[in-house]
C-alpha cells in the first residue's frame, strides 16, 4: 500500500485493531522501563534524547505488548483516537443491554452514592 510517505508493509509487530485489549501511555511498558539508565545517562551528558517519555504508546494483546514511540504529536494523538474508539466499539458489542460513553460525566451515577 503506498501513502504520502512511501510504502507501507507489515511489520514483526504488526496486530489486527481487534487484538488490542488496553493502551498505555508513557514510558511506562518493561520495555521502556528497561531503557530508563540509559536514557538518564544521556541526560547527565547532556545528549539529545532519541525519544520522550509522552512519545511512547504501547498497545496491550493477550499474549505480548507492542512499544512504539510517535513523535509526531497528531499522529499520536490519531492513533489514540482510533485506539480508544476502537475499544469503545468493541466493549459496545460485547454489552450491548449496557450504553457505553466516552463522556465520564455520563456515568456520575457509578461514583455517586
Amino acid at each position: 500500500m503506498n501513502n504520502k510517505r512511501g510504502t507501507l508493509r507489515k511489520s514483526g509487530a504488526s496486530c489486527a485493531l481487534k487484538e488490542v485489549v488496553g493502551v498505555i501511555q508513557g514510558g511506562l511498558s518493561s520495555r521502556f522501563w528497561f531503557l530508563r539508565k540509559e536514557l538518564d545517562q544521556k541526560i547527565q551528558k547532556g545528549e539529545v534524547l532519541p525519544f520522550y517519555s509522552w512519545q511512547c504508546l504501547t498497545l496491550q494483546t493477550a499474549d505480548r505488548e507492542i512499544d512504539l514511540v510517535i513523535p509526531d504529536e497528531k499522529e499520536y494523538d490519531d492513533i489514540l483516537v482510533v485506539l480508544v474508539h476502537a475499544m469503545l466499539y468493541r466493549e459496545q458489542r460485547a454489552r450491548p443491554s449496557r450504553e457505553v460513553s466516552t463522556h465520564p460525566e455520563d456515568d456520575s451515577d457509578q461514583f455517586c452514592q
